[in-house]
C-alpha cells in the first residue's frame, strides 16, 4: 500500500510540474518582497539550506546543492532580495530541485541520532533514501507562509536550467521580474 501510495504521489507531483512548467506568470509580491529563503525541492515539498534534513536527507543529491549554490551566486550579483536564513523571516521561498528521473542514495549519520546505537561521540544510523520526479532542473518560487511554502507564484523546468554561473532558470526568472518591475515601477 505504501508503494502505490508514493508512485501515485510521484505521478502527482510529475504531471504538476509539468502542468506549471509552460507559462510561468508573476504577480505584484514578488516586486514587493525583500527577503527570500533558498531550499530545496522534495516530494515532501520544500526543505531549507538550513535545516537538518537538508544535511541528512538522501534526497538532496550533489547537483543540487550546486544548483542552489548558483542561484546563490545570480540572487548576489542581482542585489534585489537578501537571503533569509530562517525561512520564517522571507517573503520568498526559491526552490530548486536538479533534473533526474530517480535517485537512490546511502550512507552512515553520526551524531545526535534518535534511536541509535550510542557510543562515546553520538549516535551511529544508516541512511537510506530513493526519489523519483521529473527529468529537467527545476526552479519555483512560492510565498512564504510562516517559513512553509504558500502560493506558488513562478515555477519553471527545463534541460540543464541550473547549470553554470548565470543558470538559465534563474536568468528568465530575473528578466521576467525586471519586466514585471518597469510595467509596475514603484512611485
Amino acid at each position: 500500500m505504501r508503494k502505490l501510495t508514493s508512485a501515485l504521489l510521484l505521478c502527482f507531483f510529475v504531471l504538476a510540474v509539468q502542468g506549471y512548467a509552460k507559462d510561468p506568470v508573476l504577480n505584484a509580491q514578488v516586486l514587493n518582497a525583500t527577503y527570500v529563503a533558498l531550499g530545496y525541492e522534495t516530494a515532501q515539498g520544500f526543505i531549507s539550506e538550513f535545516d537538518k534534513e537538508a544535511f541528512v536527507s538522501a534526497k538532496i543529491q550533489p547537483a543540487d546543492r550546486e544548483a542552489l549554490n548558483n542561484i546563490h551566486d545570480g540572487l548576489a550579483e542581482w542585489k534585489r532580495y537578501t537571503v533569509a536564513i530562517r525561512p520564517g523571516e522571507a517573503e520568498l521561498l526559491i526552490a530548486v530541485r536538479s533534473g533526474r528521473l530517480g535517485s537512490v542514495t546511502g550512507g552512515v549519520l553520526i551524531g545526535s541520532v534518535p534511536g541509535a546505537t550510542r557510543g562515546p561521540s553520538g549516535g551511529v544510523a544508516p541512511v537510506f533514501g530513493s526519489e523519483l520526479g521529473p527529468p529537467h532542473d527545476y526552479l519555483a518560487v512560492y510565498a512564504a507562509d510562516r517559513g512553509r511554502e504558500g502560493a506558488r507564484l513562478w515555477v519553471k523546468s527545463e534541460d540543464d536550467g541550473l547549470v553554470g554561473k548565470n543558470p538559465p532558470l534563474f536568468v528568465d526568472f530575473k528578466d521576467q521580474v525586471e519586466a514585471l518591475a518597469k510595467k509596475y515601477p514603484k512611485h
